[in-house]
Formats: structure tokens, sequence, C-alpha cells
């Protein structure tokens, strides 16, 4: 079976953690130094640090902004569910703006409206599986940003590189993710006022909740990759967008002059996704439903609201789209895709 997802993870990446499992080096300390250095740089920001926890990151990325006690944060009903946990156990209320239903993405006059009524204090932008929202409309809004590029990491939104945005940006680094550390997340600031707040506020932070070298080797090796991994995604998504296009159903749509990254590729199912799993399933090609760790999926929201997400959640599937898939797999999914039922 082709799994939906697999960690690119080649030969160079194997040495080099085994060179850091050689040196001994397997708490936080060098290695990670030097693949911060190098992240920060690639991404043009100021400064950051590398945490384990991805729960930890996006509650420092609150404390670092300084929003008053019950502030509103504006946040997709697509985003996970543990976002909205931890905005709301941080003392602040999540803000849900429902998303365009052909990109996923906010649907910008429901933010704009929401914005000007609820004078919100941040908003945490992300990239469903790739599919960027208009950044630079977001910008004026000059709410402060938290810019979750998880699944945009590469991307472009015209001449701008996705995580130039937010005043705070945030790259999950889990085996499913674009840039894999096997587990971690770097939170970094575009400010050195942001900088010099979140230096303040982890002094006394142990050394158990920063990423060990051994997981930064992994994120090195992985980041001199990215522009050959990004060629493959681009390759593979091309194949099957007009795969995708032979029959009756359709993928999401990127609006604007933005060049995204491919995530995974997301169908819009047209009939019962069960079938369309069942099917693929039969020919060696594993599925999921996407967004099942959604706000919109585990949070009681009134009926009747939220269409463009309800509309997505119920008919978007995942197929396979990484650059560790072999040339047959590619062929197995472009033939799958060409003829669901």
């Amino acid at each position: 079976m082709i799994p939906v997802f697999r960690p690119s993870i080649r030969r160079r990446e194997m040495d080099a953690v085994l060179s850091c499992l050689v040196s001994d080096k397997l708490t936080d300390g060098p290695v990670g130094r030097d693949f911060l250095r190098d992240l920060t740089a690639y991404l043009e920001l100021d400064a950051g640090i590398l945490l384990r926890e991805f729960e930890r990151a996006v509650g420092l990325a609150l404390e670092v902004l300084e929003l008053e006690p019950g502030s509103s944060v504006l946040v997709s009903p697509l985003t996970s569910v543990l976002v909205r946990q931890i905005i709301e156990d941080h003392g602040f209320q999540a803000l849900i703006a429902d998303v365009d239903p052909d990109s996923m993405t906010y649907d910008l006059e429901v933010v704009k409206e929401l914005a000007a009524k609820n004078s919100c204090s941040a908003i945490y932008v992300d990239a469903p599986f790739g599919f960027l929202p208009d950044m630079d409309r977001l910008k004026e809004l000059e709410i402060p940003m938290i810019e979750d590029i998880t699944s945009a990491f590469g991307a472009y939104t015209g001449e701008s590189r996705c995580g130039s945005y937010g005043e705070i940006v945030l790259l999950r680094m889990e085996a499913q993710d674009i840039l894999t550390v096997a587990g971690g997340t770097a939170i970094l600031s575009s400010r050195k006022k942001y900088s010099l707040r979140m230096k303040k506020l982890i002094e006394q932070w142990p050394s158990s909740r920063y990423l060990t070298d051994m997981n930064s080797s992994l994120g090195s090796a992985q980041l001199r990759d990215q522009e050959y991994f990004f060629l493959k995604r681009q390759e593979m998504y091309r194949l099957f967008i007009n795969a995708i296009r032979k029959g009756r159903h359709t993928a999401p749509v990127q609006k604007g002059e933005s060049e995204q990254v491919f995530h995974s590729f997301p169908v819009f199912v047209k009939g019962g996704i069960r079938e369309i799993q069942s099917y693929a399933r039969k020919k060696g090609v594993l599925t999921r439903q996407a967004f099942s760790d959604s706000i919109i999926t585990h949070c009681e929201i009134q009926n009747g609201d939220f269409q463009g997400a309800r509309q997505i959640y119920r008919r978007c599937l995942l197929f396979p789209l990484y650059p560790m898939l072999s040339k047959s797999e590619v062929e197995i999914i472009n033939k799958v895709l060409s003829t669901l039922p």
C-alpha cells in the first residue's frame, strides 16, 4: 500500500543523524544553533528558537505578542482544534472566520467584517496543504499575525517568500511535514523587539524543552535538499492535476499569483468519500479525509454557520504526494486519479 504521507529521508539525512549520534551530541547544542542560523537566514527573519513541542511554540507566540487578557484571535475553522485550545487556555477568545470553498483559505470579506466588528488583536494564518491565502490583503488589515508556514515552507506569494508576513512565524517539523526533524517546531520573529521579548520569556526554561542536536542534524540536511524536494513535488502535482481533470472530481484552486509548495494532493470528491477510498485502496493507494483534526470537526459551532469550511470537510480527500514516491508509485496514483468512479 502507498501511504498518504512518508517522510523525505534519504541516505544523506541518515548519515547526518548517524554522525551526530557518533559524536554524542544528543541534547541542544552547536548543531541546533547552526540549523537555526541557516533556517533564519533562509527565511530572512531576525531570530528564533527550536522547540520540541508545537503546542509550546503556539503558546509562546501568543505570549510574545503581549495581547491583553480576553483578546480575540482570528482563526480558520480548518485549523487544528489544538490551536483553538491553546488560544483559549491562554485566556484569549478564538474568533472563527470562514474560508473560501474553492481555495480552502480565509474568505477575506468575512475576515474584514469580523475584524471591524470585534477589534481583533491577532490573526493565526496557515496554508491548508500548501494553498496560500492572499497574504498582502491580510497584511493590509494591520492585525498582528502569527504565520504558520508548516505546509507552505519555500512557497512565494508574488515576490515575497512565505514567512515574511507574520510578526511571529511558526514552522512545525513533524514526520508528515515538508521539512522534518522527526518532531519539533521552529518559532521565529520578524523584528528585534519580538526577538527580545522571546528571549526574556524563555530565560528560565529547562534544556529539555529545546530541540536536540540529533533532530537538528536531520533538519540541516533536509534544508539543503529543499529545492530538489520542491521540484519533485511540482512535477507530481502537474501529473496528478491533469489526471483528476479527466474525471468528474476537482481539486482546490490556488488564487492570485502565488507559487505554492504542494504538501499533498487534496481532491474535492463528488459523491461518497468512502466509495472513493475503497476504490483507491483496492488499487493499492491509501487516502485520508482532510481536516479530521480541525476546529470544524471537533467543536460545536452554530448550525448553518461556516458553510465554506463544512463543504470542504465533507468532500476533501487527501492522496499521496511527496518526494519519496517511486516512479512506479507515481504511475499507480496517476492512474487511480484518472479513473476514480
